[in-house]
């Protein structure tokens, strides 16, 4: 049991180290707020996954499945040129084969934006406005492809969950499994 004493010190705690978290996550939140469309870059993934059954433009049709399940446009390059707020979703995904039949991989995603600085609105420049905390493991060769899927549409979950929190419109309209 914990001693009354300790229980202001422990409220201390986390209004000094969760409380800015929680409002840094609330802000990058409310950076989704009136999305409509958004251009999907997915960085490459090397050459060699694709016979393990990873494929780059699988995950695009996924992801981008997701995305338009909750009203979400997908740009094309040229059409997020024309845009003024820029708005892209970067999804990273690496592996590198370290044994004969082990990866380790990384996922991420990260949503950029253009901003401007409230002393000079004419200031603007694109960044990161939201982001995953991303995954790292090790895999075997057989499980890889799973993995990488499941883990995609795990971020991509966060992401979809944190848009309609700030779009509660949206989810009314959502369709319930893009996949």
């Amino acid at each position: 049991m914990i001693k009354k004493p300790l229980l202001p010190i422990i409220g201390l705690i986390w209004v000094m180290f969760f409380s800015p978290v929680l409002e840094a996550q609330e802000l990058a939140r409310n950076t989704l707020q009136g999305l409509d469309a958004m251009y999907l870059m997915v960085d490459a993934l090397a050459p060699e996954n694709e016979p393990l059954g990873v494929d780059r433009n699988e995950l695009v049709r996924q992801m981008s499945a997701k995305l338009n399940s909750v009203g979400i446009r997908i740009l094309s390059r040229t059409g997020w040129e024309t845009t003024h707020d820029k708005p892209v979703l970067y999804i990273n995904v690496s592996t590198v084969k370290t044994g004969l039949a082990h990866y380790v991989y990384s996922m991420n995603v990260q949503f950029f934006q253009m901003v401007s600085l409230v002393r000079d609105p004419t200031i603007q420049k694109l960044a990161m406005t939201w982001r995953t905390q991303g995954y790292l493991g090790s895999v075997y060769k057989k499980r890889l492809s799973e993995t990488i899927y499941s883990g995609m549409t795990e971020i991509m979950d966060e992401f979809i969950a944190d848009y309609l929190s700030v779009n509660p419109e949206r989810a009314k309209t959502a369709s319930p499994n893009p996949n």
